[in-house]
């Protein structure tokens, strides 16, 4: 196993599944070439990650000429890698666990090393995501990277997965954006960026839509919280993502709450038999909380212990509340 955080993480409930089930909890909604049969994961994290890690290396070895379960392995290191540089950011502020349970520099240099080698495999095998993901690494990368260093990528997709080529257009004009330091180019970038994620909405991609509403929180006269929300409940009533969650918590700050609760309503309703139900859910019962209203009191503490359930299921936006509101989410 490639270095491993500690986690409190119960055994996964998943535990009893096939080595091919498992690994399937990392298969994305936009791999053009994933069966239709493969329901991916929104969330997955600690222990259930790593075991996720271990059965696609199984099933690797029992399907070796099958590249899905390359790009998924790549996908379960490129999450965990992400989980490790998040609890280090807590435990680099002091706030966090000890500093002996901090990943190590080589652990995450493995994970990143792992991550592009299984999806060099699937890409090298013909198979479209691998070269979506290779990009992504490429971009995780803290120096800017020029459109060329993504063109072989790009024209992978762009002859049999326009869609996806749109959306890693869309990805790098939104860095690009972040990064340039003149407004005028800054801008051209985000429209960009927005044009392409359309497009891929368009081609028939609708997981472009929580990029698109992304776009719409950007800083630097990027924001328009009209269409932030109206990008979000499309989003939303597609289960895309986080997509329910943000626009729970956007609802809940805006004092919306009858809509707020009647999406919590739903949710509360899947939870019995959907993992990522149940884990918005927590995340939306603490928004409920944090802010109240009538008939509902602040209650910041309870508040906390449904964040964490959250984050200790891998909800990104719950492990962010946490760091601001006490600094850690185990």
């Amino acid at each position: 196993m490639l270095g491993a955080a500690s986690w409190a993480m119960a055994q996964s409930p998943t535990s009893a599944a096939s080595a091919e089930q498992l690994c399937d909890t990392t298969a994305s909604p936009l791999d053009p070439q994933r069966p239709p049969e493969v329901k991916p994961r929104t969330f997955t994290a600690g222990r259930e990650l790593q075991d996720t890690i271990a059965a696609c290396l199984k099933a690797i070895e029992k399907h070796p000429k099958q590249a899905r379960y390359a790009y998924q392995l790549g996908n379960a290191y490129f999450l965990q890698l992400q989980e490790y540089e998040l609890q280090n950011l807590f435990n680099h502020k002091g706030q966090g666990a000890s500093r002996r349970d901090m990943a190590k520099a080589w652990q995450l240099k493995a994970l990143a090393s792992g991550a592009r080698q299984q999806y060099r495999r699937a890409a090298d095998a013909g198979y479209l995501a691998g070269h979506y993901g290779l990009a992504l690494m490429q971009l995780h990368e803290l120096q800017p990277v020029p459109w060329p260093a993504l063109q072989e990528h790009h024209q992978a997709l762009q002859a049999k997965a326009p869609a996806l080529a749109h959306v890693l257009q869309g990805r790098w004009h939104s860095h690009q954006f972040l990064e340039a330091h003149d407004k005028p180019q800054a801008q051209e970038h985000l429209a960009q960026s927005r044009q392409h994620y359309q497009q891929a909405i368009d081609l028939g991609l609708p997981q472009a839509l929580l990029a698109l509403a992304s776009s719409y929180q950007q800083p630097n006269k990027g924001q328009d919280g009209e269409k932030y929300l109206q990008t979000l409940a499309k989003a939303a009533q597609l289960d895309i993502g986080m997509a329910r969650s943000l626009y729970a918590r956007a609802l809940y700050r805006l004092g919306r709450n009858e809509e707020a609760d009647a999406l919590l309503a739903d949710l509360e309703q899947a939870a019995a038999t959907d993992a990522d139900a149940r884990v918005e859910m927590h995340y939306l019962q603490a928004q409920r909380l944090i802010n109240g209203h009538s008939g509902v009191r602040v209650n910041i503490p309870q508040a906390m212990e449904l964040l964490k359930q959250a984050a200790q299921a891998g909800h990104v936006l719950a492990r962010h509340e946490l760091l601001d509101l006490h600094g850690r989410w185990q």
